[in-house]
């Protein structure tokens, strides 16, 4: 199964503040939800609360050390969620939606990134995690109405189960 990260990052890496993102960017958000439909999406409980009742057409998954959610699995660790996936293998993708503590979880695991940079730098108190860019090549950017889309491989070994 590959493992995908996406997310949008202002000039700084800044994500969200508050648990919010600090801009609008309708187009961002319009690609998020076409690239991760009939995808498994894994979130952080405060990402996932405000958003779970819109992200249909997807397998939802909460990593939260302390939630119980009778709609959603729900898993406490990184072993978990992929011993989650190898138990349901009609999914060939893991895409990791956030927030930043998740980002840094699974970042050692990813083989994808899927950036979108949004111009500015924004108040923020919640940053992606820092990356070597060594480590990845780009493989293509495209300039998207009010943000540039970033998509990255890794070129090294990850970390597998």
């Amino acid at each position: 199964m590959e493992i995908t990260m996406i997310a949008a990052l202002d000039e700084v890496g800044g994500l969200g503040k508050a648990g919010r993102m600090p801009w609008h960017c309708p187009a961002d958000l319009r690609q998020f939800q076409a690239y991760t439909m009939e995808k498994l999406l894994l979130m952080g409980r405060k990402t996932a609360e405000p958003l779970r009742r819109r992200l249909s057409g997807r397998q939802l998954i909460i990593q939260s050390r302390t939630v119980k959610d009778p709609d959603f699995p729900v898993v406490r660790t990184v072993n978990e969620a992929l011993a989650w996936m190898v138990e349901h293998p009609e999914y060939d993708e893991l895409v990791i939606g956030g927030g930043g503590e998740i980002y840094a979880l699974w970042l050692p695991y990813a083989a994808h990134l899927r950036i979108s940079r949004i111009a500015g730098r924004f108040d923020c108190d919640t940053f992606f995690p820092k990356w070597d860019p060594q480590e990845w090549i780009c493989r293509k950017q495209s300039e998207e109405d009010g943000f540039l889309l970033e998509e990255w491989d890794r070129t090294k070994r990850i970390i597998t189960r």
